[in-house]
């Protein structure tokens, strides 16, 4: 995180993201993010698995 707050939901589990602070998690675990009182500046990275479709069945 660049600035702001982010929250982001995983799973289960709620966080709250603050500038400096970095996360890494599986895609396959459901999740959600979005901001908490404001505009947020963030880095996003996704690796090369991001780019395939994953389907369960």
């Amino acid at each position: 995180m660049l600035s702001g707050r982010l929250q982001l939901i995983l799973g289960e589990q709620h966080f709250v993201i603050e500038a400096g602070q970095a996360v890494e998690f599986s895609t396959w675990t459901p999740h959600w993010f979005g901001t908490v009182d404001g505009p947020v500046e963030a880095i996003i990275l996704f690796g090369p698995h991001g780019e395939r479709v994953h389907l369960r069945q």
